[in-house]
């Protein structure tokens, strides 16, 4: 808040103030001549005369001429307070211009009056005319079209045609985003030119990858593109051509109206060769006991990797001193393999594993003499289920009668129903393992009374434990056969750990 002294100052201050806010010109009407009443109000003060002369002539209601002006309206109480009225030039310029929105819809017809009245001496205006029709056949607009371009060639990436802006360059409700597009996959000297491509600005980036491929493909540039988008990215440019690659590419996600770029570089995405997923099986047979498929990474593999793969899926190991088999080729009995060489030399895909210092006609010789053993039998129905009765040996308490169930895919050990016992710790449960976390199973003790106890060893948690079981010899000698004959087919990961470290163990104690 200021404290002026000097009234022709705030009086001149009022009158601007109000002739810069009001656009009806009312306001400056309070104000007028207040000056000029000031001055000479203090003129009458210095001279002493009298305020009736100064003042001028009265007027019919009283007042002096000069107080009309100088005195401010009264105010009239009314119903728009508060409400400021519009002034004329505005009112004016509003009509105007809803003139001119609704002047598209109005056409003006200009009526005149024919000067003669319709009759029907001047003829009949609907007369009913003959059409020639002509013997040559007409030619569609399609038709016409299609023979201007006879070579036109089938474009993939029609589909991204409706993106193009071209067509609504002239229109004023898109606004089409210009841009140049420099082409990665031209030839070096045709790469330093942009092309330069309009699209609309609610296409995405993806769609503006299709619409370059199309006007690509359309203007006939070489080399040939994928068939595909996906084949394909938008990086940020320089103005001369050369591509950012400190920014990655832009995401085919986004709308290309949230990017601000002007100049970008369509670049072809390298993917990775494929690595050749051909498997390559060899067959290996042995006597009487199937065969195995052993997969290999290609035909440069040495016999001997080959070998020892068929070693670890027959028997789980290789003996450290050397091998035990040899190989031969399944059409050439008694030709030994040499195991330095390779897959491809071999010309066949076929062998045979044979033991070292033995021939493929004595295993046979030994079959029909029945010196064999049942191996290959077993192996024939080592998947098939059989139970036995054993009992199962304890440190602390009595051994309990269990049923132990064998298939090629679990072991199952069940007590056998027995009496009820105060004793709750003597009381066997049920448990089951699956064939691939069994370690082994080997026969531990053979006692002169004809019993033997055999161990079966299992993968739990993070340890290896076992089972300790006893029976008769003969029954016992089949159940680890058995077992051992299926973990030599599955050949498990448990199995291999295992005897890698009984190996180690067998090494320190050497």
């Amino acid at each position: 808040m200021a404290l002026i002294d000097d009234p022709a100052f705030i009086i001149a201050h009022i009158r601007h103030a109000y002739l810069t806010s009001d656009d009806s010109g009312m306001s400056e009407m309070v104000i007028v001549n207040e000056d000029n009443d000031y001055k000479s109000k203090e003129k009458v003060k210095e001279r002493g005369q009298s305020s009736e002369v100064n003042r001028g002539t009265v007027d019919e209601y009283g007042y002096h001429d000069h107080d009309h002006y100088a005195e401010s309206y009264e105010v009239e109480s009314t119903f728009d307070i508060g409400i400021r009225r519009r002034s004329n030039t505005a009112a004016r310029l509003e009509k105007l211009k809803q003139q001119r929105k609704n002047q598209p819809r109005t056409k003006h017809i200009q009526w005149k009056d024919r000067p003669m009245p319709l009759n029907d001496d001047n003829g009949n205006y609907f007369e009913k005319k003959e059409v020639v029709k002509s013997n040559q056949p007409g030619k569609s607009a399609l038709s016409e079209q299609l023979e201007k371009f006879p070579h036109q060639t089938n474009n993939p990436f029609n589909e991204y045609a409706k993106f193009d802006g071209t067509i609504h360059l002239n229109s004023t409700n898109i606004n089409v985003k210009k841009i140049n597009i420099y082409l990665t996959m031209l030839l070096a000297q045709e790469r330093c030119y942009p092309m330069t491509v309009f699209v609309i600005p609610s296409a995405k980036v993806q769609e503006l990858i299709g619409l370059i491929c199309f006007q690509y493909t359309n203007e006939g540039k070489l080399p040939t593109l994928k068939e595909g988008v996906d084949g394909y990215s938008l990086h940020i440019a320089e103005d001369d051509g050369e591509v950012d690659t400190d920014f990655p590419a832009l995401d085919n996600r986004e709308v290309i109206s949230k990017f601000g770029f002007h100049t970008l570089a369509l670049v072809e995405i390298e993917r990775p060769a494929e690595p050749d997923r051909r498997v390559i099986l060899v067959k290996v047979n042995v006597p009487y006991g199937g065969f195995s498929l052993i997969q290999v990474d290609g035909l440069d593999t040495l016999m001997k990797d080959i070998l020892e793969k068929t070693m670890k899926r027959r028997k789980g190991r290789v003996r450290i001193g050397g091998p035990d088999y040899i190989l031969e080729k399944q059409s050439q009995p008694g030709v030994t393999v040499n195991l330095e060489s390779t897959l491809e030399s071999q010309d066949t895909m076929e062998f045979c594993l044979v033991r070292e210092n033995s021939m493929r006609n004595d295993v046979i010789q030994k079959r029909s003499e029945g010196e064999f053993d049942l191996r290959g039998a077993s192996f024939l129905v080592g998947y098939q289920y059989k139970s036995y009765r054993v009992y199962m040996l304890h440190k602390f308490k009595t051994n309990t009668e269990v049923q132990i169930g064998i298939s090629g895919d679990k072991v199952e050990i069940d007590p056998v129903s027995q009496q009820k016992s105060t004793k709750f710790w003597s009381r066997q449960k049920a448990v089951s393992y699956e064939v691939d976390n069994i370690a082994s199973c080997d026969i531990v003790d053979e006692r002169h009374t004809g019993r033997a106890v055999f161990r079966l060893t299992y993968f739990v948690g993070s340890d290896f434990k076992h089972h300790d079981l006893e029976t008769d010899a003969a029954t016992a000698n089949e159940i680890v056969t058995k077992i051992n004959h299926i973990l030599e087919i599955r050949a498990s990961s448990i199995r291999r750990e295992y005897t890698s470290m009984r190996g180690r163990k067998g090494s320190r104690r050497l």
